[in-house]
């Protein structure tokens, strides 16, 4: 929703190629692995025009999909 007092998020109007957000995807992802304890969950949230990418990141990075909310 415009005018809800923020400006829009840069990653999320398609302002990066698929190869940018790829990256920044790797970079963030990468980042938080490391803090998660064995067997931990982590939890990504995005809407299904960027799902696959961030899969593809999180598989890049060993991990892997446990379930996906609708």
């Amino acid at each position: 929703m415009r005018g809800a007092g923020h400006r829009e998020f840069a990653m999320a109007s398609g302002e990066m190629t698929e190869a940018q957000f790829l990256t920044f995807n790797l970079d963030w992802i990468g980042a938080a692995r490391p803090h998660l304890a064995e067997g931990g969950v982590f939890g990504a949230f995005i809407d299904w025009r960027g799902l696959y990418v961030v899969q593809l990141a999180a598989a890049e990075l060993a991990l892997r999909p446990l379930n996906m909310i609708v």
